[in-house]
């Protein structure tokens, strides 16, 4: 059995992610959501028994309320039995906020939203969860955004709700390896990290791009593994020999390949496999990608390109936070070593 088993931390890179259907805007403001099918942004003034009052003077019926969210938020629904409306107040905006059609509330943290899956990270339990889209009624950030498909859907998810602090929890099916959900949690964390990779490696070998930027695409890519210590397997059609690199080694061989641009593009072709426990007391899993390189001339002609298909260790890593001066055991998720299965001709 897995003694409690509390995980994952979060990758921080520039990545599109599809929000859709979910609704977001650029800078956070206070939102209306209108009886009318709108979204009326700004900020809020004032509220009284007929009218929403913003700053700028603009104004609603209040009749027009179904959902009103605040930069903080706090969270204006329609009117009850009892009132023309009612206040839901948010006194913790450091946490990121999920709250589902069940009227859960969970402070989470390491929100992801991919595809058609929540996944996030219980911030008081350290356990990890994927959702389906169907079950997440609202995502409150602590930036100020907010997240909901549905705006009727969010308000009667709100309704048994006095304020958004009183935190809801779940437990994942324990196994003597890691829970459906956490394998799920982990598999789609650890594809997320190898897309990261080939964004670093676009920046790298980009003979134009700013050195600068090469050089913080460089350790930000280190960053991915386990150690400085991983090994990447090189190949080439003009060559049986497979070369083995260390991950400094191979980005900077990678930065200085006599081509005038090179393109690397990853796509992988397996997710990962069931990701089980080592003697070390670590996790381990393999991806499968697919690796197409070309190289070009200063014409901007291919003058080589090849396809290689790569597995790729991902490790499962423990550490410790402290949180509200409790020690809260989570873990990690790291790329560890590339290896070559074949290398082909496009």
């Amino acid at each position: 059995m897995i003694e409690p088993f509390k995980f994952f931390a979060s990758l921080y890179v520039c990545l599109a992610v599809a929000l859709a259907p979910f609704v977001t805007f650029a800078q956070p403001q206070d939102v209306i959501y209108t009886t009318e099918g709108g979204a009326v942004k700004g900020f809020i003034k004032s509220v009284d028994d007929s009218r929403i009052l913003f700053e700028n003077n603009q104004s609603i019926s209040l009749g027009k309320l179904i959902l009103g969210i605040k930069v903080n938020g706090d969270i204006l629904t329609a009117s009850t039995k009892d009132q023309h409306y009612k206040w839901i107040f948010n006194d913790n905006p450091q946490h990121d906020k999920i709250i589902t059609s069940k009227h859960e509330v969970f402070a989470a943290e390491k929100v992801d939203i991919i595809n058609e899956k929540i996944a996030f990270q219980d911030l008081f339990n350290g356990r990890y969860f994927v959702l389906d889209k169907s079950e997440v009624a609202l995502i409150l950030r602590n930036s100020g955004h907010h997240y909901l498909a549905d705006p009727i859907k969010a308000k009667k998810s709100l309704e048994s709700l006095d304020n958004l602090n009183t935190y809801s929890s779940r437990e994942p099916t324990s196994t003597v390896e890691l829970s459906a959900e956490e394998q799920d949690y982990f598999s789609r964390r650890a594809l997320k990290k190898t897309q990261a990779l080939s964004v670093y490696l676009s920046i790298i070998s980009d003979a134009k791009a700013d050195e600068l930027d090469q050089d913080d695409a460089v350790q930000q890519a280190i960053q991915l593994f386990i150690d400085e210590d991983r090994l990447v397997e090189v190949t080439s059609l003009n060559s049986e020999n497979v070369r083995s690199y260390k991950i400094g080694e191979y980005l900077n061989h990678v930065r200085v390949l006599p081509y005038a641009r090179v393109e690397i593009l990853w796509n992988q072709v397996a997710y990962v496999n069931q990701i089980k426990r080592s003697a070390d007391g670590n996790y381990y899993g393999l991806i499968t990608v697919e690796q197409i390189f070309r190289g070009f001339n200063e014409e901007q002609v291919v003058v080589y390109e090849d396809l290689t298909r790569k597995n790729l260790q991902v490790v499962v890593k423990p550490y410790n936070q402290v949180i509200d001066g409790k020690e809260i055991k989570k873990w990690d998720v790291f790329l560890s070593d590339i290896g070559v299965q074949n290398t082909s001709s496009l």
